[in-house]
């Protein structure tokens, strides 16, 4: 609902979906507290969409992949970020944050390598869930 706050809104509320861990550096700080401001060697919305899918460092995510089979004969895959200190039996216990990409996004996008390591530093397990083909391969269907 608009204007009902959330993330996004500016509020403060929508930090609290990302835990009440501390944060790690100023750009956890800026991020959580809704009152971004844009750099000044990097202004423009342009520019600010451009820049880290071209030069900023991805964060190394290890997946991994899990394959559902759709009742229609095609497929979904699911990539789940691995926490490398966290055992298997110990992930059910974890919240769960599920990424579903744009059409040409897939696990390897800057935005869900760097959401994914977020995630998983601040006690989260996470997914992306690819469900046109981003995760490569041709689908069976032809949708």
């Amino acid at each position: 609902m608009a204007g009902s706050g959330g993330i996004g809104s500016g509020d403060g509320r929508g930090a609290a979906l990302l835990g009440d861990a501390p944060s790690r550096n100023r750009a956890d700080d800026v991020a959580d507290s809704g009152d971004y401001r844009a750099p000044a060697w990097l202004p423009g919305a342009h520019a600010q969409t451009i820049w880290p899918a071209l030069v900023a460092p991805r964060p190394a995510v290890r997946y991994r992949r899990e394959r559902w089979e759709a009742p229609d004969g095609d497929w979904i895959d699911l990539d789940h970020a691995i926490a490398p200190d966290v055992p298997a039996e110990g992930r059910s216990s974890r919240p769960l944050l599920a990424l579903f990409h744009g059409l040409e996004g897939s696990s390897d996008s800057h935005y869900a390598r760097t959401l994914m390591a977020a995630a998983l530093a601040r006690g989260y397990d996470g997914v992306v869930i690819h469900i046109r083909g981003g995760s490569g391969g041709q689908h069976r269907k032809p949708r």
